[in-house]
């Protein structure tokens, strides 16, 4: 089911009858109360790096989607600071880099401010090693559909992230 255009409001009711929903960001926080009465199995947001900020109106929504699975998609998970680092990993694993206020105070400061390398390395294992619950590689990694297997117990084992220069960035902080 495709969601676009101002006819996308008499297709809500038909969204339980499908199995894929699509739809665009600036649709998405519009639409974000009609797409709440609904639970989905998965939620992939391609150009995740759209979501970096986390009080935007689509960030905010897409937090509030009721799924089983989340999937980031993005070549891009760092433009500006590490805080667009923690919005797409507060989507994908809330709480796994603990709340905005907490990463700023424990990484977000001490690496882009304080270049403490300690801190910034780390944050680097922590998200390259995701206590078993992320897969950072290329969406295009052989492999991807035969380890994605909806019904599996465990979500988070099979909650991915495409991060093609995430640990670059975090390890380098004049890239960010």
């Amino acid at each position: 089911l495709s969601l676009h255009g101002p006819e996308r409001k008499q297709r809500f009711a038909e969204i339980a009858n499908h199995d894929l929903v699509l739809t665009t960001y600036p649709l998405l926080w519009r639409d974000a109360e009609e797409l709440m009465q609904h639970s989905y199995h998965l939620l992939i947001l391609d150009e995740a790096q759209t979501v970096k900020n986390a009080q935007s109106r689509a960030a905010e929504a897409v937090r509030k989607i009721d799924t089983r699975h989340r999937l980031c998609l993005t070549g891009t998970p760092l433009e500006n600071h590490l805080g667009e680092l923690w919005s797409q990993f507060d989507f994908l694993l809330p709480g796994f880099l603990g709340s905005g206020r907490q990463f700023a105070k424990h990484w977000r400061t001490p690496i882009e401010k304080l270049n403490d390398n300690r801190r910034r390395d780390l944050l680097a294992r922590r998200i390259a090693a995701g206590e078993g619950a992320i897969g950072c590689r290329h969406l295009q990694a052989n492999g991807f559909a035969d380890e994605f297997q909806p019904g599996i117990a465990h979500q988070r084992a099979r909650q991915q992230l495409h991060f093609s220069q995430h640990l670059k960035a975090v390890a380098n902080p004049q890239h960010i």
